[in-house]
């Protein structure tokens, strides 16, 4: 994210390798083979808990993570680290279904100087993919520029990044589509030219090799700060969820989608408002939206946090929709407290359409990780349920000396067969460390 521009996120740095932009339209193609298993890294941190970073960097922010679909046991993290207030890109592997995980270290040209925000996605053929958006320019590009890089090992190596949405791009969401042989990535982010901004989008349908020149997908061409997110279903579908954050309050929540592979979006449908909860002492606590696509049936759900004043409680709400976004359910309340703030929201979903989501709750000073899954497709949902083991204190993050303490926007989640694997930022070792859990998915009847 490029801070000077939004309220709500945080952002980005490289070397690169520029990409020659296609011209055409995104549309599927083949691609080729998948990745190997391996074992290295580190034995869990307390009883179903894992502790994914060990590395030299002194705090650990925003991560994200992906599952290897030719591999289910590989699965590749990467998140924001900082050195000093020197912010970069690092990554973390893991071949044994998240038991141990081995530290990649930076990313090709992402030594810490800039930050950045980051997305982690798989395609069909096992190619791994990490995107970032850069706080300054590399090699004459603009500085904000988002790149992308690329995995052929499931993440034990990476060649160098690509640029794929050129300008002052805030965090910009990266999503393969899952159809067996495609080689689509769809990538949007929103970019900013002094104090004007719109919502752009780029494919590619090389496997990341190149990026078609980015286009606008919102006529509003509105100059208010807005989160994106990005997912991709069957038969081309792709959406794109965001904040609309007009002066004064009143964040709207917004969905556009493409069913035919981004060549063309709709018009952007309003799900509602998002009320943040009162500040949460000592912790800056902001909280961007969740976007997920079921893969068998193109169903798509969405996610936010916001408070209810009428009640006092603080709500994690998902909107569902049928129709490849055409119209979408009201919102289900899956989880309500009064005693604290729930934030950073993230959902997936498994195998047999069942969903999962993930999200921080914040209550006495103390914040853990809860889950709740679905049914299949989604139908209802269980009671949230803690995965974090401990809670801990938030106030030790980021930065001594920085008031309110800052522990990101948005945290990650991925689906493996049987599982849900939140992977999440907490200070139980003193600073802000990667940690993940194993949940089981319920079988059904």
């Amino acid at each position: 994210m490029n801070t000077r521009h939004s309220r709500h996120l945080l952002i980005a740095p490289a070397a690169v390798v520029l990409a020659t932009a296609v011209m055409t339209g995104c549309s599927q193609s083949h691609a080729t083979a998948g990745s190997p298993a391996s074992t290295a890294g580190r034995q869990p941190a307390a009883a179903g808990v894992v502790r994914v970073s060990h590395d030299q960097f002194g705090a650990h922010v925003e991560p994200a993570v992906a599952v290897n679909p030719r591999n289910p046991r590989n699965l590749l993290a990467a998140s924001q680290v900082f050195r000093g207030q020197a912010r970069g890109l690092a990554t973390y592997v893991s071949f044994d279904g998240g038991l141990t995980w081995q530290s990649n270290g930076i990313l090709p040209g992402a030594a810490p100087a800039n930050g950045a925000d980051v997305t982690v996605s798989f395609d069909q053929a096992g190619h791994g993919y990490v995107s970032a958006a850069m706080s300054r320019g590399v090699m004459g590009d603009e500085a904000g520029t988002a790149y992308v890089w690329r995995t052929d090992d499931g993440g034990r190596h990476f060649g160098p990044a690509v640029a794929a949405m050129r300008g002052s791009v805030d965090h910009p969401g990266l999503a393969a589509d899952p159809a067996a042989g495609a080689t689509d990535l769809y990538l949007a982010g929103i970019a900013f030219q002094g104090s004007a901004s719109e919502l752009r989008f780029t494919c590619s349908t090389d496997s990341g090799r190149s990026f078609e020149p980015a286009r606008s997908i919102d006529p509003s061409h509105s100059p208010h700060d807005r989160l994106t997110v990005v997912a991709a279903g069957p038969g081309g579908l792709v959406a794109v969820m965001y904040y609309v954050e007009p002066p004064g309050g009143g964040v709207t929540v917004a969905v556009t989608t493409s069913t035919d592979h981004g060549a063309s979006f709709s018009a952007p449908v309003r799900l509602g408002t998002v009320r943040w909860p009162p500040p949460v002492p000592g912790v800056n606590a902001r909280s961007g939206p969740a976007l997920a696509i079921d893969p068998r049936t193109g169903d798509i759900y969405a996610s936010v946090t916001s408070y209810a004043p009428a009640t006092g409680a603080s709500e994690v709400e998902v909107f569902t929709s049928r129709d490849h976004g055409r119209s979408w359910s009201a919102p289900a309340v899956v989880a309500s407290t009064t005693g604290g703030a729930y934030v950073q929201p993230q959902l997936a979903v498994g195998e047999s359409g069942q969903v999962g989501l993930s999200v921080f709750e914040l209550a006495g000073g103390r914040a853990h990780v809860v889950m709740v899954t679905s049914a299949p497709d989604g139908a209802s949902f269980g009671p949230p349920r803690t995965v974090t083991g401990s809670s801990f204190d938030p106030t030790l993050g980021l930065a001594s000396g920085a008031a309110p303490r800052w522990i990101g926007d948005y945290q990650g989640l991925a689906a493996t067969p049987g599982a849900f694997h939140p992977l999440w930022n907490g200070t139980r070792t003193g600073h802000l460390e990667l940690f993940t859990a194993t949940v089981p998915v319920a079988p059904q009847p």
